[in-house]
């Protein structure tokens, strides 16, 4: 199991998700295999999102890390029928929008992180849906991007992120859960062309396992330590991770 991810109480895990989607044994056997997921940058969008995730380290801590996953966030599902890939496109928008909202504040002293500046209504049934209809992606071999495109792709193992949702329905606005979830979408590989990187795989490991403990704390807690902890290893893996994607298409930083 990636990163020691696990849902954190009792409680969470006898919580039944039957409501939301439909039962293991209505799904066919081939839809429970890994699906491969992917994200596709043009030049100009992959600029502007290595832009704004550096500048979103002004606040310290571990807040870049969160605009990471979100912005980094697969839209696509590879060979996938409509509602999935629908539910992915719409998730990569809706999710992202708290923290847009919150690259605003960055720079105010002091920046005091709340629930609502991660997570909204919106999002948490985004990713809910998500997670449903992961269940219907079907397993694909990856595939290369149209040319001048860098694609971040990887593969999902859906019975690994399904043991998070009793948690995701459970917890309130603002939990670890839902960034575990994404911890676990988020892709490892990097395409631009006949040339590939894997660099995100480590980060993708480290940061899934820096969440698993972030998940033990009250979520007060978690909320202060986004500012006020730092984790260097964390940090060395996500700036070998962007040195790749500004390598795999270094038009973009033109």
């Amino acid at each position: 199991m990636t990163g020691g991810l696990r849902p954190r109480s009792g409680r969470a895990r006898s919580r039944s998700w039957s409501n939301r989607s439909p039962a293991p044994a209505q799904v066919p056997a081939e839809y429970l295999a890994s699906p491969v997921l992917y994200v596709d940058f043009t030049p100009e969008r992959l600029s502007n999102t290595l832009r704004m995730l550096e500048r979103s380290d002004t606040a310290g801590g571990l807040l870049q890390h969160l605009f990471a996953l979100r912005l980094f966030f697969p839209e696509h599902a590879q060979g996938a029928a409509q509602d999935v890939d629908a539910a992915l496109a719409k998730g990569g928008r809706v999710l992202r929008a708290p923290l847009e909202r919150l690259f605003v504040r960055l720079r105010m002293p002091r920046l005091t992180i709340t629930g609502k500046d991660l997570e909204d209504r919106e999002s948490r049934e985004a990713i809910l849906d998500i997670v449903q209809n992961l269940s219907f992606a079907l397993t694909s071999s990856p595939q290369a991007p149209e040319e001048g495109v860098v694609r971040i792709s990887g593969a999902v193992e859906v019975d690994v992120v399904r043991a998070v949702l009793p948690e995701l329905e459970s917890s309130p606005l603002g939990a670890v859960a839902p960034w575990l979830i994404n911890g676990q979408l988020l892709g490892t590989t990097v395409y631009h062309g006949a040339e590939r990187s894997d660099a995100l795989e480590s980060y993708r490991t480290e940061l899934l396992r820096v969440l698993s403990v972030l998940n033990e704390l009250p979520i007060e807690e978690f909320h202060r330590v986004l500012t006020s902890s730092v984790n260097r290893s964390l940090d060395e893996s996500l700036g070998q991770a962007m040195n790749a994607l500004r390598g795999a298409a270094p038009i973009a930083l033109e």
